[in-house]
C-alpha cells in the first residue's frame, strides 16, 4: 500500500578526493558525512559534504585497546558522539566525534542482541534467542523483553531471530523506535514508558516462505525483500524498501524507495530513488538524503533533494554548537543561541514570540519560520512570551538550543504553571491582581508585559491596549 503513490527523487554524484572500499552504513551530523568502511585498516571515513573534502580515516579494527571488532552494525550520531554496536562482542561503542574519533566508552550488553539502538536513558535491541525486542537501561541492564514473533506468538529461539531479523531506527524526542522485517513485511512502532513498551502501530500482511533442511532454516529465493536500511530522525523514520526477491536482487541487498513516516506510525510519503541503495541517512537541515549507490556494480555518493512536497515536512533546522560555543559556554562568555519555536499541538512554527534574556524588557521576536537568534551568556535565562499560549522560561543549556514548544492557552492564570519560581504579583494597567482574579483578564486585552525577578520571586507587570 505504500508504493501507490511515489515521488521520484533524482541524484548528484558526490566526488570524494580519496579512495573508499565497500561502505555498509553511513550517517551525517553538522557539515560531516561517516561512513563505515571497512578500508585501508581502518574502519571509519569522514568527509566535509561542504567543502567537498576528506577529513580522514579514523579507527583500526582488531583486539587492541583503541579498536574496534568488525562486523559494525548501526551507525548514528548524536550531537558530538558517534555509536555503533559490534555484534559480535555485544559492545556499544561510544565515540567522541571532536576528538578524532576517540572511544570514549565500551559498554556489554549479556544478551548480544542483533542490533542496538540508544533512545535517551534507555537502549533498544533486536534479541536472538528470547524476547524478540530487549529493553536495557542505560548501564546495559536488561529491563524487560517486548514484541512478539508475527502469526504465531510461540515462536521462540534463533531459527525465527533469523528469519524475522529486520532494521531498527530511533527517536529520542518521542522515546519511540520502529522495526522493519527485512524478510516479512512487519513494519512496528513503539513508545517507550517507565520500563515498558507501548505498540503505537503495526503493519504486516505476509509471512516468510521458508525452507527447513536438516533441523535448518533456509529463506527461499523467491521471498521478497522488503526493508533493508533505516534512519531515525527526531520527526521521522525512514525505511529503504526492496520488493525485490532474493533470486533478483543478486549481489549486495539493495533498496530503491524510501518510505517516510511519522512516529506515530502514520505512512507521510514514499520516493523512488533513480539508483539503488545500499545504505543512506538523512539531513533534515539541508532536506537532502545522502546514500551509498550501485549502478552497474560501480559504487559511488549520492544525494537526493527531498521533493518540496513532502507531507508534514517541518524540520527543525536547529544548529547544534559548535566546539568554540560549548567552550564559551563552560566559561561564562557571551555565545550565540540559535533555535526555532514550535506550537506544540500542531508543530508549526510560531512567528513574533518575544523573547527576552533574564528580565530585560527589550528583547527579540521569532520570524515568520519562528526562528531566533541573540547574544548571551551561560546561566541567563530565556524568556518566551506570546498571546494566546502558555510563557516558557529556560537556562541556557550546556550544548544544543532545543527546540522550543509553546502550549496553547485561554488563560492568563495558566501563566503560573509555565513559570518557575513564585508569582508574588501580577500588576495590571498599576492595580495590583488578586491571584483569584488573574483568569479574569482578557489575555487579547494585552499590549506588553514586563517580568521583574528577584531572589526566585517574581512580578509580572500587565499593560492593555
Amino acid at each position: 500500500e505504500f508504493l501507490k503513490e511515489i515521488i521520484p527523487l533524482h541524484s548528484e554524484i558526490i566526488e570524494m578526493d580519496c579512495l573508499i572500499g565497500l561502505p555498509h552504513g553511513i550517517t551525517c551530523i553538522d557539515s560531516l558525512l561517516i561512513f563505515y568502511d571497512k578500508y585501508d585498516q581502518k574502519v571509519l571515513t569522514v568527509f566535509d559534504k561542504k567543502n567537498k573534502v576528506v577529513i580522514g580515516r579514523f579507527i583500526s579494527f582488531g583486539n587492541g585497546p583503541g579498536d574496534v571488532i568488525v562486523p559494525l552494525r548501526g551507525l548514528y550520531a548524536t550531537q558530538n558522539e558517534l555509536y555503533t554496536f559490534e555484534s559480535q562482542t555485544g559492545n556499544m561503542v561510544t565515540l567522541d566525534i571532536g576528538d578524532s574519533m576517540r572511544i570514549k566508552e565500551k559498554k556489554y550488553f549479556e544478551q548480544m542482541p542483533m542490533e542496538l539502538r540508544k533512545i535517551n536513558n534507555y537502549f533498544v535491541g533486536i534479541g536472538q534467542t528470547e524476547g524478540r525486542f530487549h529493553v536495557y537501561d542505560n548501564n546495559g541492564n536488561l529491563l524487560k523483553y517486548a514484541g512478539v514473533y508475527p502469526f504465531n506468538e510461540d515462536k521462540s529461539g534463533i531459527e525465527f531471530s533469523f528469519l524475522y531479523q529486520g532494521v531498527l531506527c530511533a527517536s529520542s524526542r518521542y522515546n519511540c523506535f520502529a522495526f522493519g522485517g527485512i524478510y516479512c513485511d512487519d513494519l512496528e512502532f513503539y513508545e517507550i514508558k517507565e520500563n515498558s513498551c507501548r505498540l503505537i502501530k503495526k503493519y504486516l500482511t505476509t509471512d516468510i516462505n521458508a525452507i527447513w533442511d536438516d533441523n535448518r532454516v533456509h529463506v527461499d529465493k523467491n521471498c521478497i525483500i522488503h526493508y533493508t536500511q533505516s534512519y531515525g530522525t527526531e520527526k521521522y523514520c525512514y525505511m529503504l524498501y526492496s520488493g525485490k526477491t532474493i533470486l533478483d536482487n543478486g549481489g549486495p541487498v539493495l533498496g530503491q524507495y524510501i518510505i517516510v513516516f511519522d512516529w506515530e506510525g502514520n505512512h507521510l510519503n514514499t520516493f523512488e530513488l533513480d539508483v539503488s541503495i545500499t545504505s543512506f541517512c538523512v539531513d533534515e537541515d539541508e532536506q537532502t538524503i545522502y546514500a551509498t549507490a550501485y549502478l552497474d556494480t560501480e559504487l559511488s555518493i549520492r544525494a537526493f533533494k527531498l521533493n518540496e512536497n513532502h507531507k508534514g515536512q517541518v524540520y527543525d533546522n536547529k544548529q547544534p554548537a559548535s566546539s568554540v560555543e560549548n567552550v564559551k559556554r563552560l566559561h561564562g562568555m557571551e555565545i550565540i543561541c540559535r533555535g526555532i519555536i514550535l506550537n506544540e499541538n500542531t508543530q508549526k512554527p510560531l512567528p513574533n514570540v518575544r523573547i527576552t534574556v533574564n528580565t530585560d524588557t527589550v528583547g527579540i521576536k521569532s520570524d515568520k519560520d519562528g526562528k531566533f537568534e541573540l547574544s548571551m551568556k551561560a546561566n541567563d535565562k530565556l524568556w518566551f512570551r506570546l498571546n494566546g499560549f502558555l510563557w516558557k522560561s529556560i537556562k541556557v543549556p550546556d550544548s544544543d538550543m532545543p527546540t522550543i514548544y509553546l502550549t496553547p492557552s485561554d488563560t492568563v492564570d495558566m501563566i503560573s504553571t509555565s513559570i518557575p519560581g513564585e508569582i508574588t504579583e501580577i500588576i495590571f494597567n498599576g492595580w495590583s491582581v488578586p491571584k483569584d482574579e488573574w483568569k479574569d483578564i482578557n489575555p487579547k486585552e494585552i499590549s506588553d508585559i514586563e517580568i521583574a525577578e528577584k531572589e526566585g520571586k517574581i512580578q509580572i507587570i500587565i499593560k492593555s491596549n
